[in-house]
């Protein structure tokens, strides 16, 4: 619980996720929530979900959501 506090502290959210995940893996942000089953995209998109779901401790529908 910690941790997610921390990172919370440090301003990450959903949206600065997007952000890192699409730094670290040299892609736009805007691709890593496109559509689409391009090997770069999926495995941004696991990255992105993963993070979420372990670090923030986002429930999966909170995250499925946010793709709306």
């Amino acid at each position: 619980m910690e941790r997610r506090y921390r990172l919370r502290a440090m301003g990450y959210d959903f949206e600065k996720l997007v952000e890192r995940v699409a730094e670290l893996l040299t892609i736009e942000p805007r691709e890593v929530m496109s559509s689409g089953k391009q090997p770069h995209r999926v495995r941004a998109r696991s990255l992105l979900c993963y993070w979420a779901v372990t670090y923030l401790e986002m429930s999966n529908t909170a995250v499925g959501k946010s793709w709306v």
